[in-house]
């Protein structure tokens, strides 16, 4: 954890301070060369700083989804994200000067502000875009995790349905030569229902394992 210190105070603070003169530069020409009502060139002010802010973060959001995706996800549309700060920045510093201008050239600012409104809607749609990918990466993500345990739950039951029976034809093989240790293999695989080579590759791994013994006959351990 980064330690508290007062560079990192200022620096976490100035940030918010900064957009205060363009807030301000924004609400005394409403109110000065406008006409505007203070309390609409408030909110006027904050929504233009609001949705700098917006533009901003949603831009970085886009640029670290981007960075961090794999290379299936759909990519989201960060240059979009960007025209919409480019065209943000120019147009508040248009709205500045036309605000600060005369009072003729004050009433032309009044165009400037669909545009404002074009970029806000502009960053909800590419939000609830966003919101929509991720949600979709999310659900396929899930999805691929289900089929993987699925497909590791198939290979773990044919493995189980190919352990059986080699376990089955064993256990058939030692019964038979503890009744009749004299028999052959070709008895044997009649007894177990195999064939008689498989017979012989069991004998070989019991007596392989120590479990039998074949000297003239099959002696089984146990």
């Amino acid at each position: 954890m980064n330690p508290i210190t007062p560079t990192r105070i200022i620096s976490r603070l100035a940030p918010w301070i900064v957009p205060v003169p363009t807030a301000w530069f924004v609400f005394a020409g409403m109110v000065a060369n406008m006409h505007t009502p203070a309390w609409v060139a408030i909110v006027a002010a904050v929504a233009i700083e609001l949705v700098g802010l917006s533009a901003v973060s949603l831009g970085l959001e886009l640029r670290t989804y981007n960075t961090r995706k794999r290379a299936k996800d759909p990519a989201a549309p960060v240059r979009i994200a960007y025209g919409i700060m480019g065209g943000y920045v120019l147009t508040v510093i248009v709205l500045s000067i036309l605000l600060d201008a005369a009072i003729t050239l004050a009433t032309i600012a009044r165009a400037v502000f669909p545009l404002l409104s074009l970029a806000a809607f502009g960053i909800l749609a590419l939000e609830d875009d966003h919101a929509a990918r991720v949600a979709q990466v999310a659900q396929d993500r899930t999805q691929e995790r289900e089929e993987r345990a699925a497909r590791k739950a198939e290979r773990a039951q044919v493995t189980a349905q190919e352990i059986a029976p080699a376990i089955d034809t064993r256990g058939k093989v030692l019964a038979y030569y503890r009744n009749n240790p004299h028999g052959t293999f070709t008895d044997a695989a009649s007894e177990a229902g195999v064939s008689r080579q498989r017979v012989a590759q069991v004998v070989k791994a019991l007596e392989t394992e120590g479990v039998i013994n074949r000297n003239g006959k099959v002696t089984v351990k146990g």
